[in-house]
């Protein structure tokens, strides 16, 4: 299973590689939002006040930043 990940994960990677100047600017703004208590929450009004949850949760947590190796 595991080399199936890996697979799964190289192929995603790859293909982020097309599109990568668009991932950098969303984990820009991501990082820009998550560094100051006041945006941080002007964010989670502005989730609310839309109705953004995250898919497959109870209740919204918010951004959050990828790791590379996973």
């Amino acid at each position: 299973m595991r080399c199936v990940a890996h697979n799964i994960n190289l192929v995603v990677q790859d293909g982020l590689k097309e599109h990568s100047n668009s991932v950098v600017i969303v984990r820009n703004a991501v990082w820009y939002v998550k560094q100051s208590p006041k945006r941080w929450a002007k964010w989670k009004a502005f989730a609310e006040k839309e109705k953004i949850a995250q898919i497959g949760k109870d209740n919204y947590e918010g951004l959050c930043l990828d790791v590379t190796t996973r």
